[in-house]
């Protein structure tokens, strides 16, 4: 129990936490999970696999001084952090926000590449609502939940009622990813104890990209018999995941992103994330009037 985490970095998702789990895990002293995610705490079914099956998701190493997970799932399902306090209490809370129109247009992109959305981005706002509908449609909540994930209030201040003793450390994506991210990551390191080598590296945010081979992406996710023959070969289905990672790495190519994508959206949306981002503002003290500027109708 004691390689339990004593820090989490939350979300959000698409707000650069994949490229923050590659970095701290080269950080002396940091044990994460063998794969980035293991959604122990916010997937009902791993869940019931117990905290035996969580612990072993962690690579076995003697010497560790911090143990944490990258999970931007437990800050979208309300479930976990529930059951994040009743295994770590005292843990320590890392949210990275992103601007929210962009970290929702950004789900969209992966969406279109991993084929699982084919409305343009507007409609698929618009239709949003109805296919979240049911909390049971969790192919929906996964691959179309482009707004419901970028309306942070809601989700920082259940953390925040579960959690009204905890420590936490709210950063902006732009400062992380965009501007002084050297500065913003020896704040992030002081909050976790890390100390700050000075030759660690800034870490870089992945570009936009489409899918280089429709084939290979159809393979890889929909196949059945494919899923089935992967499954026979590598039985650990955290090692499979990191193996389709991959393939979707080596499957992707770089694209320009065409700026027209703001012009068709519909008010309604403007007005939501301003709302809610005045919200935001209060319970993280952040200054996100940049943001607020960029959702004008």
């Amino acid at each position: 129990m004691s390689k339990l985490p004593n820090f989490y970095v939350v979300g959000t998702q698409k707000g650069g936490t994949t490229t923050l789990h590659h970095w701290l895990s080269q950080v002396p002293g940091v044990l994460l999970p063998k794969a980035k995610e293991t959604n122990f705490f916010s997937d009902d079914n791993r869940y019931l696999l117990g905290i035996e099956w969580y612990l072993g998701q962690f690579p076995k190493r003697p010497q560790v001084s911090k143990v944490g997970e990258v999970n931007p799932q437990y800050m979208f399902y309300p479930v976990a952090a529930e059951r994040i306090k009743l295994v770590t209490p005292d843990a320590k809370f890392v949210f990275v926000l992103r601007d929210p129109l962009e970290r929702a247009y950004s789900h969209y992109l992966m969406s279109v590449r991993r084929g699982v959305e084919e409305l343009d981005f507007a409609t698929a706002l618009e239709t949003e609502p109805n296919r979240l509908k049911s909390q049971a449609n969790d192919f929906s909540l996964e691959h179309h939940s482009y707004l419901a994930r970028s309306l942070y209030a809601g989700q920082i201040k259940q953390f925040k009622d579960v959690f009204p003793n905890n420590e936490f450390l709210f950063l902006k994506f732009d400062e992380l990813f965009l501007r002084e991210g050297r500065a913003t990551l020896e704040v992030l390191s002081r909050f976790l104890g890390l100390g700050i080598p000075s030759a660690w590296h800034l870490p870089k945010q992945h570009a936009a990209s489409k899918v280089r081979f429709k084939f290979v992406r159809e393979l890889v996710h929909k196949s059945g018999s494919f899923k089935k023959a992967a499954r026979m070969v590598v039985p650990s289905k955290a090692l499979r995941q990191v193996i389709r990672s991959a393939i979707d790495r080596v499957n992707q190519v770089q694209i320009e992103k065409d700026e027209r994508w703001r012009e068709s959206i519909p008010q309604w949306v403007f007005q939501k994330l301003r709302r809610d981002l005045e919200g935001v503002e209060m319970l993280t003290c952040l200054d996100l009037s940049d943001w607020m500027s960029g959702l004008v109708e």
